[in-house]
């Protein structure tokens, strides 16, 4: 039930103030990429960008 309502809530901020939620998204993204080693986010990083540069190049 928890769960519910906390997801109503974030669909009523997204839908009446997306900057907020975009600011604290941002927030909760930096806290992520400050906990994790940075040759771990450089290998995802690497991951998730090379198979799109190749369809770029195609």
């Amino acid at each position: 039930m928890r769960a519910l309502l906390a997801g109503a809530l974030l669909g009523l901020l997204l839908l009446f103030f997306p900057s907020v939620v975009t600011l604290i998204g941002a927030v909760l993204v930096a806290a992520a990429v400050k906990a994790v080693p940075h040759a771990l986010l450089l290998a995802l990083l690497a991951r998730t960008v090379a198979p799109r540069m190749r369809r770029w190049a195609r």
